[in-house]
């Protein structure tokens, strides 16, 4: 049985303590590692439906949905008002990737297999596409720095401008790396039929947004509670949860 079937157990568990208004450090921390198998399933069912799909579907499913929970969490919170909470779990899910997840891909890829390749070409791309992504991250906030900081509807158009320009280059390497062929486009045999895979990837899917609703709504509570900051919580907890599934 893989570890993430077993882990489902605690999504009704998290269900109940919500329901019965348990602490809310448990409910906190119960919905944040029930996210952890939802994401898993999500990813698994994922990979299955863009393996009958085709490498371009199948690519673009892949690529897109790949962060499916840390977006669903971002989105319900959101809608909770917990800004400081999503502009952490971005800088969270940067840092995390960067630094955690290279540094011990590395780490154990050079234990395992001593010298190891790299495609240049895509590691170039990749170091561009962040590159971009930091600087376009960092515009907004310069404009709050200073001995006259400035806010208002320039800045908050601003933002969604470059918001927009973001999604157009995210599209455009998505194109560039469906064409050429890579990491974007592989993906295993398929071992579940599509009605299936749709199923898994539908109910997970769905799993992901009520324990996104728990978690959120007991991040206020935790706070007030404990004294945690969201920033904390943002940077640490919501990438962690989408990071230990995926890899």
């Amino acid at each position: 049985m893989r570890w993430w079937v077993a882990g489902l157990v605690l999504v009704p568990v998290a269900v109940v303590l919500e329901v019965l208004h348990a602490p809310p450090l448990a409910v906190l921390l119960t919905s944040a590692a029930a996210l952890v198998p939802l994401a898993a399933l999500l990813g698994r069912a994922t990979e299955e439906v863009a393996a009958r799909t085709g490498p371009f579907v199948g690519g673009l499913l892949n690529s897109t949905l790949g962060n499916a929970a840390e977006l669903i969490i971002a989105l319900a919170a959101l809608r909770a008002g917990l800004h400081e909470l999503v502009k952490a779990s971005i800088s969270g899910s940067i840092l995390g990737n960067l630094l955690l997840i290279l540094g011990a891909s590395l780490l154990v890829g050079g234990l395992r297999h001593g010298l190891q390749q790299f495609n240049a070409h895509l590691a170039g791309v990749s170091a561009t596409m962040m590159t971009l992504a930091v600087v376009l991250l960092l515009v907004p906030g310069l404009f709050t720095l200073g001995p006259t900081p400035v806010h208002g509807a320039a800045v908050e158009w601003m933002s969604i401008g470059l918001a927009v320009v973001l999604a157009v280059i995210y599209v455009l390497y998505l194109v560039y790396t469906l064409r050429m062929g890579g990491p974007v486009t592989e993906h295993a045999h398929a071992t579940w039929s599509l009605p299936r895979a749709i199923a898994v990837l539908v109910g997970s899917t769905l799993g992901v947004v009520v324990m996104s609703e728990v978690l959120v709504g007991a991040v206020e509570p935790v706070v007030e509670a404990t004294g945690v900051s969201e920033f904390f919580l943002g940077v640490v907890l919501v990438p962690l949860v989408g990071n230990v599934a995926e890899h």
